[in-house]
């Protein structure tokens, strides 16, 4: 589900997202929701704020390529708030 900003028409989604630590450091994270939104960073938050900066090239990239109504997978908001994994919110 998304939340619309009526002040910039900009468009909130939600996303659940899963962190990893690699072996030799650092951390890799990923939604299993969104084809192809992964990322790696030194920090947790490194790693959330290069999986945002992914998640919204992916956005942008869906809603120019298709011109029309498109499906973009992203949970109810209400959801995100209760889960007990990661949650990442994209603004585009």
């Amino acid at each position: 589900m998304q939340k619309m900003n009526k002040k910039n028409n900009k468009k909130t989604y939600f996303y659940p997202v899963k962190v990893e630590p690699h072996k030799e450091g650092g951390y890799h994270i990923k939604c299993p929701i969104l084809q192809g939104a992964f990322a790696d960073g030194e920090t947790i938050e490194e790693a959330i704020d290069n999986i945002r900066d992914v998640m919204k090239l992916i956005l942008k990239y869906r809603e120019e390529r298709e011109k029309k109504k498109f499906y973009i997978p992203s949970l109810p908001f209400e959801k995100a708030k209760v889960l007990q994994d990661l949650n990442v919110t994209v603004t585009i």
